[in-house]
């Protein structure tokens, strides 16, 4: 029996909209999260942008930030001034949010979708006087463009500088919000054994030397402590071996990776939290 194009069906897509519930497409990869309890998302499709705790962000298979499957850019509200200063927002769990996080910075994030560039701040003047509601530009996060490669922006000082001046939100959410369904590449027939190959510590330590032994995740500088690194394999494939799907990370990076917990239980996890988790990265 053929099964209907539940996307597609009028009768199921009328009742959807009575019932007021968004059409949503998952693309395979990221994680299944369309219930909103809090009504976050539908105040963001409504005012462009909602306050929300970053527990409620999910991170993404790509490092973007979604809440409840819609793609999103993060920023802080209160922001205090400074005349040289440039705000940023972000697109993606980038250094700096991590270490926020890590460090219990900030609690509340905005999480928002306008694509403008311009975003309504708290700008917090001395002790005193606070302007609610300034529209100010923000920038993007260079620590985010490092953290998604955007366009590629890890090649060189003039790339960087390229990518960064012609920023546009609008044409990332294009590049990064569209969920399509996709086919699995193998069957239960086809599909290679999952296992390291044979050249996988060749090309894991020739990838370590390329990275400069530097977690891609936190950033952090291993070269002093090399056994604390690893090779993660984006698509779970361990066979799969390919540039894009290899990423140097820490072994606590790599433990929060999906399908990694077991890593926290490691003798080298403790000692690594030991050593370096009180440590700013």
């Amino acid at each position: 029996m053929k099964l209907i194009n539940f996307i597609q069906d009028g009768k199921l897509n009328s009742l959807r909209e009575k019932m007021g519930a968004d059409l949503v497409q998952w693309d395979g990869s990221s994680n299944w999260n369309s219930f909103d309890p809090f009504g976050f998302r539908a105040a963001l499709r409504e005012k462009g942008e909602v306050d929300i705790p970053f527990t409620e962000i999910n991170i993404s298979k790509d490092g973007t930030l979604e809440l409840y499957g819609q793609k999103i850019l993060v920023y802080i509200r209160d922001q205090r001034y400074s005349y040289d200063l440039e705000y940023k927002f972000h697109i993606a769990n980038c250094a700096t949010l991590v270490d926020a996080q890590r460090n219990q910075k900030y609690d509340k994030y905005v999480a928002s979708i306008n694509v403008n560039g311009k975003f309504k701040v708290n700008l917090i003047h001395g002790n005193s006087w606070v302007e609610k509601d300034k529209e100010v530009k923000l920038n993007v996060c260079k620590n985010c463009l490092t953290a998604l490669n955007y366009k590629g922006y890890r090649q060189n000082y003039e790339t960087k500088q390229t990518i960064y001046n012609t920023f546009s939100i609008d044409e990332f959410f294009q590049l990064y919000k569209k969920q399509t369904v996709k086919k699995p590449k193998h069957t239960n027939i086809t599909a290679p054994v999952n296992n390291y190959t044979k050249d996988f510590d060749s090309i894991a330590n020739e990838l370590k030397r390329k990275k400069n032994h530097t977690c891609e995740g936190c950033y952090k500088d291993l070269s002093q402590d090399k056994k604390f690194l690893h090779v993660h394999h984006i698509d779970g494939i361990k066979s799969n071996n390919t540039d894009n799907n290899l990423k140097v990370v820490c072994i606590n990076c790599h433990a929060n990776e999906p399908g990694h917990g077991h890593m926290k239980l490691l003798p080298d996890f403790r000692e690594f939290q030991e050593k370096y988790g009180n440590r700013l990265f």
